[in-house]
């Protein structure tokens, strides 16, 4: 096996006991803790080609296919066995999703398929996973998707989210975004309100008036969050900034900084605490408009204590 590791490796990823290397090829090594996914030969034909990305449990790995597939090996239990819904993961599967023992698929049709452990049962909800899902979000042991409706259907472990009937009136629409702890949800609503579900983080009753209106977004290491600013030039030239950067603090949504007109390089444009390490973020101009106002203007994040 080492010397398949020798060259082509493009990204690792982990189980708690295990690897899984994907080359350039497409092709996929792994090795560790067999039963946590260390050991892949019961699909090692499947492995050889075509892998575009790969996801984990806590004890299994999914790999994902160039033709929407998906392939499983680990532990059964917690989401290396997929055979009761094979049929549904021959095609058309675009992300994944995973509680610490299960996976959700999010296919291209809105349509959302589960196996594994805590989270991988969503019979209760299936006839809400049929189309329209936009985007999965888990904890530990539940999962939460979002709805091209702006709705939230949860499954899973109650303690972990699973369960958000006490909210459910809150959920049915206007939901833009949704963060998590190990054990709770919160979900950012496009009127600025905050609805939050789950133990450890899930009751926000101690600071309910506070999450009535105003906020603009959320910093958790628990989920693939991302960072969008909107920046709007006292021109008529006006220009949308998308800066995502995934996996890191911090957290905002719809910060407008004011950009004059023909502003020259290194011109700070806006500030924001902080950066994971408690640091102050300056943003600045890097590459202006031309004299006819064409082309798009780019921005250098510094650090800065």
């Amino acid at each position: 096996m080492a010397d398949r590791l020798t060259e082509g490796v493009t990204q690792i990823f982990s189980t708690r006991r295990a690897f899984a290397a994907l080359k350039n090829d497409g092709s996929v090594v792994t090795w560790g803790d067999n039963i946590n996914g260390g050991n892949s030969s019961a699909v090692a034909e499947s492995l050889t080609e075509g892998v575009t990305q790969i996801f984990s449990t806590g004890f299994a790995f999914a790999a994902l296919k160039n033709d929407g597939s998906v392939v499983t090996w680990g532990w059964p239990a917690n989401g290396g066995n997929s055979s009761a819904v094979a049929e549904s993961l021959t095609e058309g599967v675009t992300q994944i999703f995973s509680t610490g023992s299960a996976f959700a698929a999010l296919k291209n049709d809105g349509s959302v398929v589960t196996w594994g452990g805590f989270g991988g049962n969503s019979r209760s909800v299936a006839s809400l996973l049929t189309e329209g899902v936009t985007q999965i979000f888990s904890t530990l042991s539940a999962f939460a998707a979002l709805k091209n409706d702006g709705s939230v259907v949860t499954w899973g472990s109650s303690h972990f989210g699973g369960n958000s009937s006490s909210v459910a009136s809150r959920l049915s629409g206007g939901v833009t975004q949704i963060f998590s702890t190990d054990n709770a949800f919160a979900a950012l609503k496009e009127n600025g309100s905050v609805v939050t579900w789950g133990s450890n983080g899930g009751n926000s009753s101690a600071v309910a008036d506070r999450l009535s209106s105003g906020v603009v977004g959320f910093a958790t290491p628990f989920t693939n969050d991302s960072f969008n600013n909107a920046s709007t030039e006292n021109s008529p030239h006006n220009e949308e900034i998308g800066i995502q950067n995934t996996n890191e603090a911090p957290i905002f949504d719809n910060y407008t900084f004011t950009l004059a007109e023909n502003s020259p390089n290194n011109t700070v444009i806006g500030r924001l605490e902080a950066d994971a390490e408690g640091n102050n973020l300056t943003y600045t101009i890097t590459n202006n408009f031309d004299s006819n106002n064409n082309g798009i203007p780019a921005f250098e994040p510094k650090a800065t204590s």
